[in-house]
């Protein structure tokens, strides 16, 4: 009888362990998502509601803007899905940036043009394991699934199609 309790209560503890490294924070799908809010660390989001999530934006991708922000609320009702139809290429645009090109498969990129014409002039964010990586405003509807990032800083295209790399459909 000691055993089963001493045994039971390892699990719990363990258990109690794994649910206490997530909590607080839920992890999403990679993919494009509205933005609701941006914000700074030392700002707090008020109200935010049950299908909002914030995110970290991580500077190591692109280089930072006069508009600096660190904590972004996204919207997880609606997205796209980061999925790739072959792996990124990043293509040389002056001596020190990059821009990096990707296509979705046939069914992100069906996706992909129903979000865009809902979100015209609404600002989206690229996330890729759990921090948004570009922050982008749609201008109209995107209809052929080829995507672009033209703000790579030096050697992060490079790093950002290793992190891209789960997302191949084959």
């Amino acid at each position: 009888m000691k055993i089963i309790i001493l045994v039971l209560s390892q699990i719990l503890f363990i258990v109690g362990l794994s649910s206490s490294q997530t909590e607080g924070k839920t992890i999403i799908n990679d993919g494009l998502y509205p933005i609701s809010k941006l914000g700074t660390d030392s700002m707090k989001f008020d109200s935010i509601k049950t299908n909002e999530v914030i995110i970290q934006f991580n500077y190591l991708f692109i280089e930072k803007t006069d508009l600096e922000y660190s904590q972004i609320l996204v919207d997880t009702t609606e997205y796209v899905p980061l999925e790739l139809e072959e792996l990124p290429t990043a293509v040389q645009q002056t001596e020190k940036k990059k821009k990096l090109m990707f296509s979705l498969t046939k069914d992100a990129s069906e996706k992909l043009k129903v979000f865009t014409e809902n979100h015209i002039m609404s600002r989206v964010a690229l996330v890729v394991d759990g921090q948004a990586v570009s922050i982008h405003k749609i201008r109209e509807p995107i209809t052929s699934g080829q995507l672009q990032i033209t703000t790579c800083s030096d050697n992060a295209c490079e790093r950002l199609v290793v992190k891209m790399k789960s997302n191949l459909k084959q």
